[in-house]
């Protein structure tokens, strides 16, 4: 069952807060390892969907009941990535029928969202009876020896009796005892039960005939998705060796991917990826960012296909930058001094250019496709571009000698 999903990062009100760029579709990564035995795959229906408001990033009623409910799309499953909340770590909201993370429970290896899901298709904890502090009278705790697993505990067979409504570590240190007195420890490999997320493996087999008897009942559209990588988008500017870019505002630019649904972007010094400067989900193919200093930046861009969650970075290109002086030096930012005018241009118009000396045009397109090449362009001179319209990417150059 390939089952389509949206997912919503919540940021403050100001655009900050919001979950990491990797840990977005890593989520969904662990969640299709983790729901492999039972023939379920998540896909993302559409781009990631950003939320500024406070609200539901603290993960107040009134920003879940309003915000939340407001921007879900139909038919798919909504998988809200928010700030923090005092009550829980993951919760499933039957209405709206939504699934909200914590942002620091979502880091790698966790598998809070794919409890939740089990949540979402149904399935009650293991130790069901037993949440809030609630002890359930004698003939509603599950026995070992299965005479009342239908009645009792979560109504599964297959995953034995669980009493702890708590976080614990594998194996259980204390030993339990059912109502005929046979001590047991309940299994921890459940991803249903509330043991460490380290010692989370499976959903038992009645378990995921149970998720897959609840999402056939949904409307929620099952047809097959494309699991394979998309091409790695081409990095247009900077390109790869450019110097004196100025770090105060930056343009990056790369080519489009047939069927990518956004695109991750990461900017670092010296490849160091693990803490980039610039970490980014992006729907469109360009980014405006800021950096500090003369340094050499490395930057690649990631394509988001729908249905490869796991797929890696390809290539990376490096640019360096150069400050623009605030006194009476010579500027060494060349962009400051050259201009093109009218921008936008209306097709059958001509393009103004004001350059010191003689400049070379190369016209791309955002797929990284040459259109036009204008070899040699005094300042002054105006140029008719005659293109398709579009949005364009016009790159100005000159021999530095």
């Amino acid at each position: 069952f390939y089952v389509p999903v949206q997912i919503h990062v919540v940021r403050k009100s100001d655009g900050t807060g919001g979950l990491r760029a990797e840990l977005v579709q890593e989520a969904l990564c662990k969640a299709n390892s983790d729901f492999a035995p039972a023939g379920m795959y998540f896909y993302m229906a559409n781009p990631v969907n950003f939320i500024n408001d406070d609200l539901l990033w603290r993960g107040e009623s009134g920003g879940i009941f309003t915000t939340a409910d407001e921007q879900k799309i139909p038919n798919v499953v909504n998988i809200y990535f928010h700030g923090f909340s005092d009550t829980w770590c993951g919760v499933y909201f039957p209405f709206p029928d939504i699934v909200l993370v914590q942002n620091s429970c979502a880091n790698f290896g966790s598998s809070t969202l794919t409890h939740e899901l089990g949540h979402f298709f149904s399935l009650p904890h293991t130790f069901s009876g037993w949440e809030g502090g609630n002890t359930p009278p004698i003939s509603d705790r599950e026995r070992i020896d299965k005479s009342n697993c239908r009645s009792a505990g979560d109504g599964f067979c297959d995953t034995g009796p669980d009493y702890v409504a708590r976080r614990w570590s594998c194996p259980l240190t204390e030993e339990l005892t059912d109502p005929s007195g046979t001590p047991f420890r309940p299994t921890p490999d459940f991803f249903m039960n509330y043991a460490l997320d380290a010692c989370h493996k499976v959903f038992s087999n009645e378990q995921i005939l149970a998720m897959k008897a609840d999402l056939t009942q949904r409307a929620i559209s099952t047809t097959p998705v494309d699991t394979l990588a998309g091409a790695a988008p081409q990095l247009i500017s900077p390109s790869n060796g450019d110097s004196l870019i100025n770090p105060s505002l930056i343009t990056l630019v790369w080519s489009k991917v047939p069927g990518a649904v956004g695109y991750h972007v990461q900017v670092s010094r010296f490849q160091y990826w693990q803490e980039p400067h610039v970490n980014q989900i992006s729907n469109d193919t360009t980014l405006n960012i800021t950096l500090l200093g003369e340094w050499p930046f490395d930057w690649r861009v990631k394509a988001i296909m729908p249905g490869k969650t796991c797929a890696g970075f390809d290539t990376f290109a490096t640019f360096r930058t150069k400050p623009v002086p605030l006194s009476n030096q010579e500027i060494v930012d060349l962009t400051a001094q050259w201009k093109f005018f009218p921008n936008p241009v209306k097709q059958g118009e001509w393009l103004q250019i004001e350059a010191e000396g003689a400049v070379r045009i190369d016209v791309y397109d955002l797929t990284g496709k040459l259109c036009r090449t204008f070899a040699t362009v005094e300042t002054g001179m105006p140029v008719q571009i005659d293109i398709n319209k579009g949005v364009y990417l016009v790159k100005m150059s000159r021999d530095k000698s």
